[in-house]
């Protein structure tokens, strides 16, 4: 009879430690799972920054992003689509204009060593509304993003681009853009 109560006992144990290991591997993932997603580049329109396949880390906490960042956001055209990501150009109450190959902040040129051409197009003075976002891709000449008229609403935003993880001689933190103080 002692036998039979101490395995009885040592199975009770042992399923509870099972049972508490999954439990908490459970919690872990979701925690995870709300803070960080992981996302594949399905567009060119950031090129040469990101290419089609890439893999990326979003950081889902991140939804007051900075000029420079990446960021990943439902299309404002399909919205439940495949999400789009572009780089943060124009930030709450700016004003955003693009003429002879140049982006303009509240008049003054951009900085972009990060694009693959100068926008070949033109964009008169928009201003940005409260909470929302002008972006762009990279790739500007190739690119559906916000100078066709539309942007980003804060609570549209997935998330911030984190870590590019795939292919693997990419590894690192993604190519976000810090700009000097505004």
């Amino acid at each position: 009879m002692m036998i039979y109560s101490t395995t009885v006992s040592k199975y009770k144990n042992m399923i509870r430690e099972v049972l508490i290991t999954v439990v908490l591997a459970a919690v872990i993932y979701l925690g995870v799972q709300a803070i960080i997603q992981q996302r594949v580049v399905e567009q060119t329109s950031m090129l040469p920054t990101l290419t089609e396949g890439q893999r990326i880390f979003i950081n889902k906490l991140s939804k007051t992003p900075d000029r420079g960042d990446i960021i990943v956001f439902d299309d404002p055209d399909n919205p439940g689509g495949t999400p789009l990501i572009k780089r943060v150009i124009g930030l709450p109450g700016e004003t955003i204009s693009i003429h002879d190959g140049l982006v303009y902040v509240n008049g003054n040129a951009l900085t972009e060593p990060y694009i693959a051409q100068s926008p070949a197009y033109s964009v008169a003075d928009t201003l940005v509304p409260a909470e929302e976002y002008f972006v762009l891709g990279d790739n500007r000449n190739h690119s559906r993003d916000s100078h066709y008229g539309w942007t980003v609403p804060q609570d549209d935003i997935i998330g911030k681009a984190w870590l590019t993880i795939w292919p693997l001689d990419e590894l690192g933190l993604a190519p976000n853009y810090a700009y000097a103080d505004d």
